[in-house]
C-alpha cells in the first residue's frame, strides 16, 4: 500500500482500475494492488477433472475401429445433450459420459459397445431406517443383460417444501441383474452428517449402465420417505 498525494486538477480518485485500488482511509489516500480471489475447488470438482482427463487418454488409446464402434453406436441410438434435447452427444462425448458414470463404480473400458439393446424399466429403491443401520432394498427391473446401477441420495428435506434444492450426492454402486441390498449408513454420514430417520423425505435419483453397451438409462430425480 502507498500513499497517494493529488495536485490541484485531480483531487481524488475511488475504486479499482486494472487491479489497482485507489481508497481514503484514516492515513489519508492510498493505492494497493486488488487481490485476486480464487474460489478453491472442491474434491468432488478435482475428481471430476481428472477422470475426464483420463478418459481422453483413453479416447485416443482405443483404434480407429473402436472410435468408429462408438461413433456408429451415438448415431445409431442418438442421446440428446445435457442443456439442448435437440442436439445430440457425438461419438467421444457419448463414450465419455457413459464412463465418466461408470467411474463411479469401477474403471472398466468398454471398448466397442455391442449393437443389441436391453430395456430398464425401473430401479426400485427402498430406504429403511435401523440405526444404526440405513439399509438399501429394491431391485431392477430390466429385460436382460448386466447393469451397474447408481444411485444419488439428498440430505434431508422439508416434507412441507415439496421442492428439489439439496444437491443429490453419489452414495451406492452395484452390478445387478435383479434385487439390490446394502447397508449404506456410512457412505450417507460420511457426506451428510446422521442418517436420515423414519418418516423423512430425501430425493434420490437413480441411472443404469449396461455392462456390455454405452446404454445409459437415467430416471428423473424423485422424492423417497425413509421407511
Amino acid at each position: 500500500m502507498a500513499r497517494v498525494k493529488y495536485g490541484a486538477l485531480i483531487t481524488e480518485i475511488a475504486g479499482s482500475i486494472a487491479g489497482t485500488t485507489f481508497q481514503k482511509n484514516r492515513y489519508g489516500f492510498t493505492i494497493k494492488q486488488k487481490p485476486t480471489m480464487v474460489r478453491p475447488q472442491r474434491t468432488s470438482q478435482l475428481g471430476r477433472q481428472q477422470s475426464m482427463r483420463a478418459l481422453q487418454t483413453a479416447w485416443f488409446a482405443l483404434t480407429d475401429a473402436d472410435r468408429a464402434a462408438w461413433n456408429t453406436y451415438a448415431a445409431t441410438y442418438p442421446r440428446p445433450t445435457r442443456l439442448d434435447s435437440s442436439s445430440f452427444l457425438n461419438g467421444y462425448n457419448y463414450f465419455c459420459s457413459y464412463h465418466l458414470l461408470r467411474s463411479l463404480h469401477d474403471t472398466v473400458i468398454v471398448t466397442q459397445p455391442t449393437g443389441a439393446q436391453e430395456t430398464m424399466d425401473d430401479i426400485e429403491i427402498i430406504l429403511t431406517e435401523v440405526d444404526p443401520a440405513l439399509n438399501l432394498s429394491g431391485g431392477v427391473t430390466i429385460s436382460g443383460g448386466s447393469w451397474v446401477v447408481l444411485l444419488f441420495i439428498s440430505r434431508v428435506v422439508s416434507t412441507t417444501i415439496y421442492k428439489q434444492k439439496s444437491k443429490l450426492r453419489f452414495i451406492f454402486s452395484a452390478i445387478s441383474s435383479g434385487s439390490l441390498i446394502a447397508d449404506i449408513a456410512s457412505e450417507y454420514t460420511a457426506i451428510f452428517g446422521d442418517i436420515p430417520n423414519s418418516g423423512d423425505l430425501v430425493f434420490i435419483r437413480r441411472v443404469g449402465l449396461n455392462t456390455a453397451n454405452g446404454q445409459i438409462f437415467e430416471f428423473p430425480p424423485s422424492s423417497l420417505t425413509i421407511q
